[in-house]
C-alpha cells in the first residue's frame, strides 16, 4: 500500500488530468505547470493562456476547508505576484472558483461550487470536470464574471465543505475522550444501543457519531438563520428583541458557549425543542481551536448569504444532498426519490377529502422525505390550516434519533412564519407501540406529555430493508399478527394463515401498520419485490387479500430514475372490511419504464380499469405499461408467483395464464441430492481415489455442479469426481447382523466387516475423516452410519438450482450422482422421458424460469426444489403423437449437438402448445430479454422489452386452451 498522502495523489491526479487536457485537445490554454516559486511560496497548479485567462490552483489537505480565509488569501497573493488572472481553490472533495481581487472577507466574493466526490478520479477527463472548469475559466475572462449558479447549489457546497473538513477532527476528540472521561464512555456506549450499532468496531462506531454530530451542528447553524433572519418580524419572541448572531464573540475560548446560549434563545422565545435539542451525548461533545473556527467560518459564511431568501425549499432538500447515498443506510437513512413520495402521498390522501385534516402516519421516517411530502399536500388542499395544525395531523417514529432529528427539521421549516408547540415525532420501533400505546414523554423529540397514539387515515413510507436473518427480535416484529383473527384465535401468527417466519421486515411493516389503519384508510410503502415471487410472499399475498384492495403495485426500470431504485416496487392499499368490494378491485400492476413527473404517476395510478367480465386487461404506453387483473382473479387462483405480471413480455404472460399450462411435477418427481456435510471428505476426484486404493465399488461418479458444463448431456467419460457410496455394503451388513444378532453398533459392525473384507484402505480413509472431526459434524453426527449417505438414485435430469446466461437441463447418461447443489428430475412412469428433456431445454421453459425464480447476488437466478416443482409449462400429456415426434426428433438433435437444434426444439415445442402466433426467434428473444434484464442491467433491454410488446395486441384469445371450436376463450378462467 502507498504511504502517499490523499491530498499529494490527488494534486497529481488534478495535474495529469489538466495536462494531458490542454495537450491532447485544441483548447484555448497553452500551458499546465505545477509549482511555480515566488518568494518562497509556491502554488499547486498554474494554467496559462496567451488567448484568456490564466488560473492558479491551490490544493489542500481534506481536513483544511478550501473555503478557509487564509487559503484563499493564500490563493489571491500567489494569483497577484505572478500576474495570473483567476484562482480556485480545492482539496479531493470540493473545488471552489473565485472572482474576486479584493479585500478577503467572505462576505462579497463570487465563486462557483463543484462537488469533486462522485467523479471518478481514474477517468482522462475527471467525469467532465476538466473541460467544465477550463470552460468556466474562459467564460469568467470573455464576460467578466463567473458561469450562472444556482445560489442554492453554493450554500450546499459550502456544509458539505463544513462537513467534510470538520467530522475527522470530531472522530479524533472523541476517541480520545473515550479512552479518559468516564461519562462521556457512558453516554457514547449507550448511544451505540440505542442506535444498533453494536455490530461495529469501535473505530466505526466513533465515525459514525462523528458524522452524525456534524450533521447535527450544521443543520442547527443553517436553521437558526433561518429563523433569525424572520425575526422580530413576522414572528416576535417573548421578549420582542431579534435573535443574537451566533458570530461576534471576541475570542474562539467563549464561542461554544456563545452559540449554546443562542440555541437555548431560540428554544426559549419560540420553542423548537426537538430541532436544538440535542441527545445526551452530542451535548457532551469536545471541541477544539480548529473545530471553533470551523464553526465560526461556516456561522459568518450562512449570515452572508440571506439563507430564507434563497430558496423556500432548501431547508426540506439540503440534506438529501448533503449526505452522500453512501452513507444514508449507515445513518439511518432510506432514500426515496421525491418523485415517488410526492405521487404515494397525493394517492394515500386522495380518499381522506371528507376529512378535517387526516391523520397520517410514516412508522420510519428517515430524513423526512414522507412527511414533508404530506405537509405539502395537506398545505395545497387545507389552506386555511394553520402550520401547527398541519403538524398535529403527521406523526413520525423512527428507531434512530438522528434521521428522527431530520424529519424535526424538515418539517419545521415549512413555515418558519409559524410558531410551533409540538411535534409528533417518536424515538422508538415501531413494533413497540400498539395504537392505544401511551408513549413514555422520553421517547418523544418535543419531550411533551401524550395520549394514546391513536389510529390513522393514512400511513406511507419506505421501511428498511433488514433481511430476516437480521432481524433483531422477530418475536417481537410477530407479536401484532395475535391482534388479528377471531377472539381466541390467531391465524396470522400460529394458525392457518400463518405468516411464514422466513418473512422479511417489511412485511412486518405492512402486518403492523395494518391495525393502526381506520377503514378505507390507505397505506402506500416502497418496498422490495420480493414478495411477488418467494414462498413467504405467498402468505403475505393472503393476508393482503384477506384486509385490503390492492389498487396498485409499481415497479421501475433502471432508467425511470436516476437514483437506484430497481429493486424496489410501490404497494399502494386501501384498508377494506368488506369482501366483496375487495374481490371487485382491480389491481394494476405497473411496470414504469421511462421517468414520470408525480401528476402523471398519481393519475395513472388512479385510472380506472374497467374489465367488464374479463380479468385482465393492458394498457400499453411509451413510458409505462399497466396490467390490471381483477383481486378476485388474484385470490381464486393464488395466492401465487406474480412477479411476472411487473416483468415478463405481455406474450409470455399469456402462456402462463393458459389453462393448458400445468405444474411441471405433474410429468416429474424432483427432490435435491443428498446433503453429505462434508463435500470435501465424500467427494473425491479421479487421481486422489486411485492414490488411496478405495475399491470401485463405493465410488459412483457424481456431478458436484453443473457449473463449466459445456453440453445439455452428461455422458460416462465426463465424470472426473466420485462420491463416496457406501450405502449397499451398509444395508447388507445390517441384513446379516438382523439375522444372527449382536450387541455391538451398526457402524461398529460395519467397521469390523471391511476390515475382515479387507477393504483397508477405506477404513482407513474413514479413521482420517475422524482424526478431522469430521464424524462430529451435525449432519454426520445424525446418521446411524456417518459415513453413510443413504441410499441415492441417479436422476434422469440434472436441473441446476442456480443459473447464470444459460437455462438447461442436463441428461445424466452416465448414471451419475449429485449433491445437494443440484435437483434431481425423475421423470414419472408413462411419460416419455424425450419429451420431458426436449420440454426443459426449450427457450419457452427458460423463460418460464425467468419468472419463477428469484434473483440473488450477482444477478444469478436461483430457483429452490418447491419453485421447481411448480413452474407452469405445457401439458404434454396432451400432445398430439405427432408433435411428441417432433420434439424427440429436435431433442436428439441437441443432445447430438446440431447447430440448428435450438430452432428446431422451439419449433417443435410451439407446433404442439398451438402457438402459430410465436416464431422460434421470438421465443428465444423473449427468453434473452429476461435474462438481460437480471444480469446486464436493463437500458437495451427496456427496448427490446417494449419491441416485443408493441407487436402484442392484447385480447381474450390469449387466455385459455382451445375450446371445441378452435377459440380461446375467457370463459375457461372460472
Amino acid at each position: 500500500m502507498s504511504d502517499t498522502p490523499k491530498e499529494q495523489k490527488f494534486h497529481s491526479l488534478l495535474y495529469s488530468a489538466l495536462y494531458r487536457y490542454v495537450e491532447n485537445n485544441d483548447t484555448k490554454f497553452s500551458e499546465v505547470t505545477i509549482e511555480k516559486d515566488v518568494e518562497g511560496r509556491q502554488a499547486d497548479i498554474h494554467i496559462d493562456s496567451n488567448l484568456t485567462g490564466s488560473l492558479v490552483i491551490e490544493v489542500k489537505r481534506d481536513d483544511i476547508s478550501p473555503y478557509d480565509k487564509d487559503v484563499i488569501k493564500q490563493a489571491r497573493d500567489y494569483t497577484r505576484d505572478i500576474g495570473a488572472d483567476f484562482f480556485a481553490t480545492c482539496n479531493s472533495n470540493d473545488f471552489y472558483l473565485f472572482n474576486y481581487d479584493g479585500e478577503i472577507t467572505l462576505q462579497n466574493v463570487p465563486y462557483n461550487y463543484a462537488n469533486l466526490r462522485p467523479i471518478n478520479l481514474s477517468d482522462p477527463e475527471l467525469d467532465g470536470f476538466v473541460p467544465q472548469l477550463l470552460s468556466g475559466v474562459d467564460h469568467l475572462y470573455q464576460h467578466g464574471k463567473l458561469p450562472e449558479q444556482e445560489k442554492k447549489e453554493q450554500v450546499v457546497g459550502l456544509l458539505r465543505t463544513f462537513h467534510s473538513t470538520i467530522w475527522p477532527a470530531y472522530k479524533e476528540l472523541a476517541q480520545q475522550k473515550y479512552k479518559s472521561n468516564e461519562k462521556f464512555i457512558n453516554l457514547f456506549d449507550g448511544w451505540v444501543r440505542e442506535n444498533d450499532f453494536t455490530a461495529l468496531p469501535t473505530d466505526e462506531q466513533l465515525e459514525t457519531a462523528a458524522k452524525q454530530y456534524a450533521y447535527l451542528l450544521t443543520n442547527k447553524i443553517l436553521f437558526y438563520e433561518v429563523v433569525r433572519e424572520q425575526t422580530p418580524d413576522p414572528i416576535k419572541p417573548s421578549d420582542g428583541n431579534k435573535l443574537q448572531s451566533l458570530v461576534g464573540v471576541s475570542s474562539l475560548d467563549f464561542l461554544d458557549e456563545h452559540i449554546r446560549r443562542r440555541f437555548d434563545e431560540i428554544m426559549e422565545k419560540i420553542d423548537y425543542e426537538p430541532i436544538f435539542r440535542n441527545s445526551d451525548l452530542f451535548e457532551q461533545f469536545p471541541h477544539n481551536k480548529k473545530t471553533l473556527q470551523n464553526i465560526q467560518s461556516l456561522a459568518e459564511n450562512i449570515e452572508q448569504r440571506e439563507i430564507s431568501g434563497i430558496d423556500e425549499d432548501l431547508l426540506g432538500d439540503v440534506f438529501e444532498e448533503l449526505i452522500p447515498k453512501t452513507e444514508r443506510k449507515k445513518l439511518g437513512q432510506y432514500y426515496t426519490p421525491p418523485t415517488i413520495a410526492d405521487a404515494v402521498s397525493e394517492w394515500v390522501l386522495d380518499a381522506q377529502a371528507e376529512y378535517d385534516l387526516p391523520e397520517i402516519l410514516d412508522p420510519a421516517s428517515g430524513s423526512g422525505t414522507f412527511p414533508v411530502e404530506v405537509y405539502t399536500d395537506l398545505k395545497r388542499d387545507y389552506p386555511d390550516a394553520t402550520h401547527q395544525d398541519i403538524l398535529d395531523s403527521i406523526t413520525a417514529v423512527d428507531i434512530n434519533k438522528f434521521p428522527l432529528h431530520l424529519t424535526a427539521l424538515n418539517l419545521a421549516s415549512q413555515n418558519i412564519e409559524e410558531e410551533i408547540d409540538t411535534l409528533h415525532a417518536y424515538h422508538a420501533s415501531f413494533f413497540a407501540i400498539e395504537p392505544d400505546s401511551k408513549m413514555l414523554t422520553s421517547a418523544r423529540l418535543d419531550n411533551r406529555d401524550t395520549g394514546e397514539v391513536g389510529y390513522f387515515d393514512g400511513i406511507v413510507g419506505n421501511p428498511p430493508y433488514i433481511r430476516n436473518r437480521d432481524i433483531p427480535d422477530k418475536d417481537a416484529f410477530r407479536a401484532h399478527l395475535s391482534r388479528f383473527g377471531p377472539e381466541n384465535a390467531s391465524p396470522y401468527l400460529d394458525g392457518s394463515k400463518k405468516l411464514s417466519k422466513k418473512s422479511d421486515a417489511y412485511v412486518y411493516f405492512v402486518t403492523h401498520a395494518t391495525q393502526f389503519l381506520r377503514d378505507g384508510g390507505r397505506l402506500g410503502f416502497v418496498i422490495p419485490p420480493k414478495w411477488l415471487s418467494v414462498r413467504y410472499g405467498m402468505d403475505f399475498q393472503q393476508f393482503l387479500f384477506d384486509h385490503y384492495q390492492i389498487h396498485a403495485v409499481v415497479g421501475f426500470a433502471e432508467r425511470a430514475f436516476e437514483d437506484a431504485f430497481v429493486d424496489t416496487c410501490l404497494l399502494l392499499i386501501e384498508r377494506c372490511e368488506d369482501e366483496e368490494t375487495r374481490r371487485e378491485t382491480v389491481t394494476k400492476f405497473i411496470r414504469v419504464q421511462e421517468e414520470m413527473e408525480p401528476v402523471d404517476l398519481y393519475e395513472t395510478v388512479t385510472f380506472g380499469m374497467s374489465l367488464d367480465q374479463e380479468p385482465i386487461d393492458i394498457r400499453e404506453r411509451p413510458n409505462y405499461r399497466m396490467l390490471g387483473v381483477r383481486q378476485e382473479y388474484l385470490h381464486d387462483t393464488g395466492p401465487k408467483k406474480i412477479n411476472y405480471y411487473l416483468n415478463a413480455p405481455l406474450k409470455l404472460i399469456n402462456l402462463i395464464e393458459r389453462d393448458d399450462f400445468v405444474p411441471l411435477s405433474n410429468f416429474v418427481d424432483i427432490s435435491r441430492g443428498p446433503v453429505t456435510g462434508a463435500n470435501k471428505f465424500f467427494i473425491l476426484d479421479q487421481d486422489e481415489a486411485e492414490r488411496r486404493g478405495i475399491d470401485k465399488r463405493f465410488l459412483s461418479p457424481v456431478v458436484k455442479s453443473i457449473k463449466g458444463m459445456d453440453s445439455e448431456v452428461f455422458e460416462q467419460g465426463d465424470a472426473d469426481k466420485y462420491i463416496l457410496d457406501v450405502h449397499d455394503y451398509v444395508t447388507k451388513v445390517e441384513n446379516r447382523t438382523k439375522k444372527f444378532g449382536t450387541d455391538t453398533t451398526l457402524e461398529e459392525d460395519v467397521r469390523s466387516s471391511l476390515k475382515r473384507d479387507g477393504y483397508d484402505s477405506l477404513l482407513q480413509y474413514i479413521n482420517e475423516g475422524e482424526n478431522d472431526e469430521i464424524h462430529k459434524r451435525n449432519t454426520c453426527a445424525n446418521r446411524g452410519v456417518w459415513f453413510d449417505l443413504g441410499e441415492q438414485q441417479a436422476p434422469e435430469l440434472f436441473h441446476p438450482k442456480f443459473f447464470k446466461w444459460r437455462l438447461f437441463t442436463v441428461s445424466n447418461r452416465a448414471r451419475a450422482l449429485t449433491t445437494n447443489a443440484v435437483d434431481c428430475v425423475y421423470v414419472k412412469g408413462g411419460i416419455d422421458s424425450k419429451v420431458v428433456i426436449g420440454l426443459m431445454n426449450s427457450s419457452l421453459y427458460g423463460a418460464l424460469l425467468e419468472c419463477w425464480g428469484r434473483v440473488e447476488g450477482n444477478g444469478a437466478l436461483q430457483l429452490m426444489t418447491y419453485e421447481l416443482e411448480s413452474v407452469p409449462v405445457p401439458d404434454i400429456r396432451e400432445f398430439e403423437q405427432e408433435h411428441i415426434e417432433s420434439i424427440k426428433t429436435a431433442t436428439n438433435a441437441l443432445l447430438n449437438g446440431e447447430d440448428d437444434a435450438e430452432q428446431q426444439l422451439n419449433q417443435a415445442v410451439l407446433d404442439a402448445v398451438g402457438l402459430d402466433s410465436i416464431t422460434p426467434e421470438e421465443l428465444s428473444t423473449m427468453r434473452k430479454v429476461m435474462t438481460h434484464q437480471r444480469l446486464e442491467g436493463e437500458f437495451d433491454s427496456e427496448v427490446m422489452l417494449k419491441d416485443l410488446d408493441a407487436t402484442v395486441e392484447w385480447s381474450s384469445e390469449y387466455f385459455g386452451g382451445e375450446n371445441e371450436g378452435g377459440v380461446s376463450t375467457l370463459d375457461d378462467f372460472s
